[in-house]
């Protein structure tokens, strides 16, 4: 009988371990199949857009990750300035404009509050010791009061209707409460205070030689804490987009002189962007694909993207990719002397094995797609007699792209 029951519990454990065994291969199995079957995400050459298209940010990959805004705010991003925040959804677009102190002010008025949020970015004096910074910003919120709350009456004087300016002194506008803060991963200083009878904070942080406020005010009947704490909390550094340095992967040499992407549109010599495109107008965070000339013929293509959060101009963009072809008469040298006319056999050796490729429906061209640090290379190979690429293959076509 013992020996019957101990049998029957090895045959019980050797079903279990069988059925567990079936599970791991059928999960295993499923997602293999689920994976190989997964349509290949290809990143599109210029052909495949039309000339002075919007293109979204969704349709490249994007490697900048950032902290998940909180439901009902949405992201305001600025590349030019290296910074990002969310504000409400009920609120206006963002406004950037250009203070006559040449400090950058981006503000958004709420459509259904009185609530308003300010960004500043302005130059400081950093020779100056710590303590004198927050002293000279108190000094300057100061100003900004009394000139805020300055105004304008009609009187009579002698029979005759005059308008005076009035101007508060320091000691009739709001008092100035200092405390100390973390703001975007370092240290800060929080100024509590009113304008105009509306209740406000400000946040001030100093970074690379910059000095970078946010603030928060509204009518005493709309001003809420948590909401401010909400938009104080979505503030973040992010890569400025001109601060990319120069290297071997993100260099492209056209007519011998290096260029680094990404790059002002003004910044490349000799290749004006289509003049019918060049004052068209761009939204924020987006691109579009525009031909470059080069001795009045369309020799290359350029991705410009507008990196400031409102409206710009296409030709105050910068580059982010370029690409040329054979047809076309332009060639481009990038990563490891690749250019037009190099071998499928020598890119192969030096770029190693591609991340990505397929062929064209005749099978007439293969294209490579090269991801190396964030950057993309996309090339295509043809023979002259259009039969199917092989080691002997010539590069035709280059599309070279970086991270914005």
């Amino acid at each position: 009988m013992n020996s019957k029951k101990g049998i029957s519990k090895i045959a019980i454990v050797i079903i279990i371990f069988v059925v567990i065994l079936l599970i791991a291969g059928g999960t295993i199995l499923t997602i293999w199949l689920i994976d190989k079957n997964k349509p290949v995400t290809e990143v599109k050459l210029y052909e495949e857009y039309n000339e002075g298209q919007e293109i979204s940010n969704d349709e490249f990959e994007e490697d900048e990750v950032l902290t998940p805004l909180a439901k009902g705010l949405t992201e305001y991003r600025n590349d030019e300035l290296g910074v990002r925040f969310g504000y409400f959804d009920s609120m206006e677009i963002p406004v950037d404009e250009e203070a006559d102190d040449g400090t950058y002010i981006s503000t958004i008025n709420s459509e259904e509050k009185s609530t308003v949020i300010q960004l500043r970015i302005g130059k400081i004096d950093v020779s100056q010791p710590g303590i004198d910074h927050i002293d000279k910003q108190k000094a300057a919120l100061k100003q900004e009061l009394i000139e805020a709350e300055t105004y304008e009456i009609e009187v009579e004087e002698n029979g005759k209707k005059v308008t005076k300016t009035i101007v508060p002194t320091e000691d009739e506008v709001s008092d100035i409460d200092i405390s100390y803060t973390l703001f975007a991963g370092q240290l800060a200083v929080r100024f509590k205070y009113t304008e105009n009878d509306m209740e406000a904070a400000r946040v001030l942080t100093i970074k690379d030689e910059k000095v970078y406020s946010l603030t928060y005010k509204a009518e005493k009947d709309d001003y809420n804490y948590n909401d401010q704490e909400k938009i104080f909390q979505t503030f973040e550094f992010i890569d400025r987009i001109d601060d990319v340095k120069p290297d071997d992967l993100n260099t492209v040499v056209i007519n011998g002189k290096e260029y680094s992407l990404p790059m002002k549109v003004s910044n490349i010599e000799g290749l004006p962007i289509d003049s019918k495109y060049s004052t068209g107008k761009i939204q924020p965070n987006y691109y579009t694909v525009v031909s470059l000339y080069e001795l009045q013929n369309p020799k290359y293509s350029g991705y410009i993207y507008n990196a400031r959060a409102s409206v710009n101009e296409i030709g105050k963009g910068y580059i982010t990719a370029i690409s040329t072809d054979v047809d076309r008469g332009g060639n481009i040298k990038i990563y490891k002397g690749v250019e037009i006319g190099t071998t499928y056999a020598k890119v192969k050796e030096l770029l190693g094995s591609p991340t990505k490729q397929y062929y064209s429906d005749d099978e007439s061209t293969l294209t490579n797609i090269y991801q190396i640090q964030g950057v993309t290379i996309q090339l295509r190979f043809r023979n002259d007699d259009l039969s199917k690429p092989d080691e002997t293959s010539k590069v035709v076509s280059i599309l070279l792209r970086v991270p914005r």
